[in-house]
């Protein structure tokens, strides 16, 4: 920038409350072009005057886009004079997170030491972490604190933050409080990037926007990418997905390339970017691509793919001069691949599809480009071109190819399939084809794998925030042509996680459907679903090295052990041996990471469903408990860890009992050995259910054992209405309580409430849960909440809470005539809806007042 324009934009900014300035590039440009006049010259002077003219007349956003360099000066003579309530910072602080990160190292060329030690100790008296949670609602008092606070952070005043910081708890800012300024902020201007890295864990801080990923990666570098990452999948138009691909080109790591390229691959509207980037960097990607490659292994589908690309496309000398002066194995060995397959040694003799195939493959469309798809293998070969359009023309022409697609699936090792199948999704979103290439979701189901429910489970719950409903929806019908264990438990989930009411139905249509068609229930259907995770009944897997086997036995609660023969626990798999047979080893290896994810997932999943199970008051008969939980390795692991009990028609606790640890035997409250009837219905018990001496004798037999629950059963909350509250309606607790609106949506989705029916402008108005297997109903009645998760960016209120009977499905325009007074109310509905409230609420200060 030219000393007139920095002028003239210095100029404008002032007449225009600086709304011109909220375009970084003149922030930077402006502040840059300061910096390199010299104190004494003319432009410098008249930029100078400005700036302090703004200050003094207290502008809009002087506070953030003139403190840089000048504007800090003016600060801190204010600080020194005691005129501290004279200004107020205002406006976005992202600029001044900027100003933290870019120009800070500046401040000694403004202010001498003298001057910042006086500045300090002035604002000392002001710096008490007690203002911070008191301020009231009135807003010229949260702006003083939030003035005083800034200031400490321009100044570098790190002690006082410090400890600012370290005072907030985990929640603090699990719902965004805008008067006041974000954690970021003030997490950044401790200036320590060790401090920063915990507590930025610790509070679950992300960047909001692009404004805040720059200084996000110039402080964390490579280290916490994945907010970042995520920020751009949610990216919500092309200039913000550019800004944050762009500032995460700034960093200097093979590990930003590894993000890239997953963005290059993903369904958002950050793909082009990313892929824009990298083909604009290929010095840069190539090298890192070949360190990846390097240190990963050749496994690591994308850097390989993308220097096949490469070596394909136009940087072939760039690739060759990587190998002989990078020195890998790996990329020598990916070169001597692609020579050959150049030279004609890999072709039909490795791939004889025609023979197989029955009907004409036909032409693929324009949108395919097969340079940009994983590669498929047979064994260490890669399978050439023509044998993949022979294989996408065999899904696309739709004729009777089954047992063709079994002899691929025996042939094609599992994961260039499973890699080969989601990138040409990932070409297929792109494109933006009509209904005319939905065949692309049959190639899943022709290339299927152990991994490839899940995966697609993944991409069918992004795409309704993408506007791909339809796309979706195809997908569930693929998990059903899918049809195994994996897929069944990927649509229970989908039915009973998503956060998208159109795709919850659907998914809960399907399961209906195959559950009808066994003859069972959805809840039955969950219960067959759930994997083994190639674990054998009595919950061990052996990993066979040849010389060597170790074992691997899931334990209660869920945890996955690693043990030798002799039983000696280990950590990790050891590398192989002399004696070990390497292919053996390698083959362990595998299974041992792959079922510590399944087994991981498996449990994460259906311990929620457990708890869930225990809220809706959900039986078993006992035949279906003792097959699915009892003789199952992964659900006993979890189901040992609580108290069950057998129940009469009407619903009573008669009997309680647990599973032993060692076995599948069950024991009673006095140790003795419990047999249960073919008829009788089992649930998880409920401490409200319980005498005090039984919750006693339980919670005692846990501790004696040293088990902890899977989930908190005999420590919930036991709330029960008050007198004074029986002939009530509402819970009183709950009634005109203000909440921020994300954090509802979020809580309640987590905690299993369904939405209310949007109506008018896209809004619903209540939560509703049923408990007791469908006797009653809890409701929250909101002021309002819109089902674009965009708009909920204010408050919302919690009218109030009630019962009604029976089991309630949100319906337009709902007025509840039958509400229950709480007197009549269950008792562990009314204890469970209480507890949960609560939890939503937590750590919400901002509240009505009666």
């Amino acid at each position: 920038m030219t000393t007139a324009e920095a002028v003239f934009w210095f100029r404008v900014a002032i007449e225009t409350n600086f709304n011109y300035l909220n375009d970084v590039r003149y922030e930077f440009g402006v502040t840059e072009a300061i910096g390199r006049y010299p104190e004494k010259a003319p432009a410098r002077v008249e930029i100078e005057d400005l700036v302090v003219q703004a200050v003094k007349t207290a502008q809009a956003a002087v506070g953030v886009w003139l403190l840089p360099l000048i504007g800090l000066r003016q600060l801190v003579e204010w600080c020194i004079s005691g005129r501290l309530d004279e200004l107020t910072l205002r406006g976005n602080n992202y600029s001044g997170i900027h100003f933290l990160a870019f120009f800070g190292h500046r401040l000694a060329a403004f202010v001498t030491c003298s001057e910042w030690q006086s500045a300090v100790r002035a604002l000392d008296e002001h710096l008490d972490p007690a203002d911070w949670y008191a301020v009231s609602d009135v807003a010229w008092e949260r702006r003083r604190v939030r003035t005083v606070w800034n200031l400490a952070v321009y100044l570098g005043h790190t002690e006082p933050l410090r400890r600012l910081v370290e005072s907030w708890p985990d929640d603090m800012w699990d719902s965004s409080d805008w008067l006041l300024d974000r954690g970021l902020f003030f997490v950044f201007g401790v200036r320590d990037p060790e401090f920063s890295l915990r507590h930025l864990a610790r509070l679950k801080l992300k960047p909001a926007c692009s404004g805040e990923t720059a200084i996000w990666l110039l402080h964390t570098g490579d280290r916490m990418l994945g907010p970042v990452i995520d920020l751009a999948r949610r990216a919500g138009n092309k200039d913000e997905a550019e800004a944050i691909v762009s500032q995460l080109g700034t960093v200097e790591s093979p590990r930003v390339i590894r993000c890239l390229l997953e963005l290059a691959e993903s369904t958002s509207g950050v793909q082009r970017p990313a892929r824009d980037w990298l083909a604009a960097n290929p010095d840069r990607t190539l090298a890192s691509c070949a360190q990846i490659v390097s240190e990963d292994g050749p496994r690591n589908s994308r850097a390989a793919s993308h220097l096949h690309r490469s070596w394909a496309g136009t940087h072939r000398e760039a690739v060759e001069t990587l190998s002989s002066t990078h020195g890998s194995p790996c990329l020598s060995e990916l070169l001597n691949t692609w020579k050959q397959e150049k030279a004609g040694m890999i072709g039909p003799e490795v791939w004889p599809l025609r023979p197989r195939m029955s009907g004409v493959a036909g032409k693929l469309p324009e949108w395919v480009q097969l340079e940009r798809l994983a590669s498929l293998r047979r064994g260490s070969a890669r399978i050439s071109a023509e044998g993949v359009r022979l294989l996408l023309g065999a899904v696309r022409n739709g004729k009777d190819n089954e047992s063709f697609f079994d002899w691929v699936r025996d042939v094609l090792t599992p994961d260039s399939r499973e890699a080969f199948w989601q990138s040409l999704i990932v070409e297929w979103c792109v494109a933006g084809t009509g209904k005319k290439d939905n065949w692309c979701m049959a190639v899943a189901v022709a290339l299927r794998g152990p991994s490839t429910a899940t995966n697609l489970a993944r991409f069918i719950c992004d795409w309704p925030a993408e506007s791909q409903h339809q796309k979706a929806a195809l997908g569930l019908e693929t998990l059903r042509a899918i049809g195994d264990a994996s897929a069944l438990q990927a649509l229970v989930l989908i039915s009973q996680r998503t956060r998208f009411a159109g795709l919850r139905a659907r998914a809960e249509a399907c399961v209906s459907e195959i559950a009808a068609e066994l003859g069972l229930t959805p809840d039955e259907l969950a219960d067959t679903s759930v994997p083994a995770c190639e674990l054998d009944q009595a919950g061990v897997r052996r990993l066979d090295f040849g010389a060597r086997v170790f074992i691997a036995t899931i334990r209660f609660g869920g945890e996955l052990r690693l043990s030798s023969e002799s039983g000696t626990l280990l950590k990790a798999l050891p590398k192989p041996g002399p004696a070990d047979d390497e292919a053996k080893a390698a083959e362990a290896a595998k299974c041992w990471r792959t079922s510590k994810k399944a087994v991981a997932d498996t449990v994460k999943h259906q311990r929620h469903r457990l708890e869930r199970g225990l809220v809706a008051g959900r039986r078993w008969k006992s035949l279906s408990f003792e097959r699915y939980l009892v003789a199952h390795p992964i659900m006993r692991s979890l189901a040992c860890t609580l108290v069950w009990g057998k129940y009469d028609e009407e619903n009573m606790l008669k009997n309680t009992f647990v599973i032993e640890t060692a076995g599948t035997a069950l024991v009673g409250p006095g140790g003795q050995t419990f047999t249960l009837h073919e008829d009788s219905n089992i649930g998880i018990a409920h401490p409200m259910q319980m005498d005090a001496h039984l919750l006693e004798s339980w919670k005692t037999w846990f501790a004696i054992k040293a088990i902890e629950q899977t989930f908190p059963q005999l420590h919930r909350g036991t709330e029960r209405v008050a007198a004074v509250d029986e002939c009530c309606v509402f819970i009183p607790e709950f009634s005109s309580r203000m909440i921020t609106a994300a954090t509802l949506r979020r809580r309640m989705d987590t905690l299993g409430w369904r939405r209310g029916v949007p109506v008018d402008a896209g809004l619903f108005y209540e939560y509703a849960l049923p408990f007791g297997s469908g006797e009653i109903t809890a409701i929250v009645e909101t002021s309002g909440q819109s089902v674009v998760t965009s708009y909920d960016d204010g408050e919302t209120e919690v009218k109030r809470v009630f019962f009604v009977p029976g089991h309630y499905e949100p319906v337009e325009y709902a007025t509840h005539p039958q509400a229950l007074p709480l007197g009549l109310v269950d008792g562990v509905a009314y204890a469970e809806t209480v507890r949960e409230l609560r939890w939503i609420f937590r750590s919400v200060k901002s509240e009505s007042t009666e």
